[in-house]
């Protein structure tokens, strides 16, 4: 394995219309790394995934996915949004969707169109939702869409997957296959995923990248038992524990 980083971002300053947003950004993402991202509403966290991703470009600094600019290396990145926008009178197939994420890889018709079905019928595969190729998109659940949706993502052939959020909307039994699911593809890619539930997570990450201006990555071995002790010590003294009703578990939240 290369010991390049997957994501490393050296001396990254951001702002928002002259308004700091991150600061003073040193961090690095090894290869096969499975890291959270959490932190405070408005510390920063969906901005540094976008920095990640080459969307937003940093005001002073350097960000380097496998040792290139994101843009130049962007088919090699998966994104899975927090929410999918579509027209639910509009007749597609999970495998419609999926088959998104192969625009851009070559001709619409032809040979490239049964590949490109094929690609997606595998990715669909991968994540437990074969059966739901061509069911109407309009008709999944909230897990099932979450499937098809990272299946879009692994149409692109990733060997890094970004996550925003993708539990937000899902119950505690659906979160748990999700997560399942992102182990098993950690075998084979990185990925960096945002999350407000570190407490329900935190035996699944490798990694916890720290954001609330500055960023700072602890291997979930130095962490030890999260408790709010140690949030507050990280984010500051106005962090909360408050458990959620759906889900039973514990997050943490800034008042």
């Amino acid at each position: 394995m290369s010991d390049t980083p997957a994501i490393e971002m050296t001396d990254v300053r951001f702002s928002y219309n002259g308004d700091p947003v991150l600061v003073d950004v040193n961090v690095s993402v090894p290869p096969l790394d499975l890291a959270g991202i959490v932190g405070p509403n408005g510390g920063g966290k969906t901005t540094l995934l976008k920095l990640m991703m080459g969307l937003l470009q940093p005001d002073s600094g350097n960000v380097r996915v496998f040792g290139r600019r994101p843009r130049e290396v962007a088919q090699r990145i998966g994104y899975v949004p927090q929410g999918f926008s579509y027209d639910r009178r509009m007749p597609i197939t999970a495998l419609d969707v999926v088959m998104m994420g192969r625009l851009g890889k070559g001709a619409p018709f032809g040979p490239w169109a049964r590949d490109a079905r094929v690609s997606a019928q595998e990715a669909l595969d991968r994540v437990g939702a074969g059966a739901l190729a061509h069911r109407l998109f309009s008709e999944a659940s909230a897990g099932q869409l979450q499937r098809v949706l990272i299946a879009r993502a692994l149409a692109t052939e990733p060997e890094i997957l970004v996550l925003d959020e993708p539990t937000s909307s899902l119950d505690a039994a659906a979160e748990r296959e999700i997560y399942s699911i992102l182990r098993e593809l950690n075998e084979r890619m990185t990925i960096v995923l945002v999350t407000h539930d570190l407490g329900f997570v935190s035996s699944v990450v490798k990694s916890v990248l720290c954001v609330n201006r500055h960023v700072k990555r602890h291997p979930t071995t130095e962490l030890g038992e999260i408790t709010g002790e140690l949030l507050e010590e990280l984010y500051g003294s106005d962090l909360r524990l408050v458990r959620h009703d759906q889900s039973d578990q514990t997050g943490y939240c800034r008042d």
